[in-house]
C-alpha cells in the first residue's frame, strides 16, 4: 500500500508506515469525519470529498483509493493543502 497524504508530499509505503502516519498526524485528538455527498466509483477506485474535525479544526479534504485485484486498498492519494483547513477556534 500507498499514500499521498497530501498529494505533493512524501510517500508512504505500507501499511506500518501508514499507521504511524495517522497516529501522529495533523491531529492530536479524535477525529470526526462527515462525507460531503456521495462516495464516486469507477474502475478500481473510489473518490469522495469529506469534512474531518478536530484540535478546533476543520479539514476539506478529497481522498481518492486504488484497489487492487483482491479488492484490497493500493494507493491512498489525499488531496488537500493549508488553504483546505479552517481553525474554528
Amino acid at each position: 500500500m500507498v499514500a499521498l497524504d497530501p498529494v505533493g508530499t512524501k510517500r508512504i509505503d505500507g501499511r506500518a508506515a501508514l499507521l504511524e502516519f495517522f497516529k501522529n498526524g495533523p491531529f492530536t485528538r479524535s477525529i470526526h469525519a462527515e462525507l460531503e455527498g456521495q462516495v464516486r466509483l469507477a474502475g478500481n477506485s473510489a473518490a469522495f470529498a469529506f469534512i474531518a474535525h478536530s484540535d478546533g479544526k476543520e479539514m476539506h479534504i478529497i481522498d481518492v483509493f486504488e484497489f487492487d485485484e483482491h479488492n484490497q486498498i493500493a494507493k491512498l492519494l489525499a488531496y488537500w493543502s493549508n488553504a483546505n483547513v479552517v481553525n474554528l477556534d
